[in-house]
Order: C-alpha cells, then sequence, then structure tokens
C-alpha cells in the first residue's frame, strides 16, 4: 500500500540507485549469512567495511547507508544505523589525508579551493 502512494515521490534516478543499492545490500547479505531484514548495525557495518574495501568512495558508501536505512523505513524497521551499537565502519572512510609531495612536504590547496584534497595554496 505505501509503495503505491510513494511512486513518483523520488526522482527516477534516485529511484534507480535506491533499488540498486538496497539488492545489492540484500544480496551481499544473504551471500553471507545474516538477515538483510531488519538488518544489525553490526552487519551493516561490515558491509559498509567491505564496500571500503573494493575501494567504493565515501560518497557511494554513504549512498548505501541512506539505501539500507530507507529500506528499512520503507519496512516500518528502525533504521540500523540508528542502532546504538556506536559508529558505523563508513564513518571511519572519511576523506583520506592529504599526501606528501614528492619533496617529502604535505601537498597545499589550491588558492580559492576549500578542500584540503585538492593541493596548491
Amino acid at each position: 500500500m505505501y509503495a503505491r502512494h510513494a511512486q513518483g515521490a523520488l526522482a527516477p534516478e534516485t529511484e534507480r540507485a535506491l533499488r540498486k543499492a538496497a539488492l545489492a545490500f540484500t544480496s551481499w547479505a544473504v551471500a553471507q549469512g545474516p538477515d538483510a531484514l531488519p538488518a544489525a548495525p553490526e552487519t551493516v557495518a561490515a558491509y559498509v567495511d567491505a564496500l571500503a574495501a573494493q575501494g567504493k568512495k565515501p560518497a557511494s558508501i554513504r549512498q548505501v547507508i541512506w539505501a539500507i536505512a530507507t529500506l528499512h523505513r520503507a519496512a516500518g524497521l528502525p533504521d540500523p544505523h540508528q542502532g546504538g551499537a556506536g559508529p558505523l565502519g563508513a564513518q571511519t572512510h572519511g576523506p583520506e589525508p592529504r599526501h606528501a609531495s614528492a619533496s617529502g612536504r604535505p601537498a597545499r590547496r589550491r588558492r580559492g579551493c576549500p578542500n584540503p584534497g585538492h593541493g596548491g595554496d
């Protein structure tokens, strides 16, 4: 019933991203053994760690966490990210530190760029 009322509430690209991320998580959980729905916070953290090990970017991992939470809310279940089991793995996979240049000095920011990962001053 809720799915019918929710149709069109999200942009088509957002719906596709949600479906893709939810299916990937569910498939991973089935292959690994834990329940995907409801998922324990530790299950979501393990999935996040697996994604990080695959080299997924932090923004992609945040999107997956959002999709898992949305999947749970749609099923009338609590968000496993808010499960109180402490921070998820994704929170440890934030932006990488600036790397040293060939001279051994830390990279510098580009002028006018607030992103510390872009180098230059």
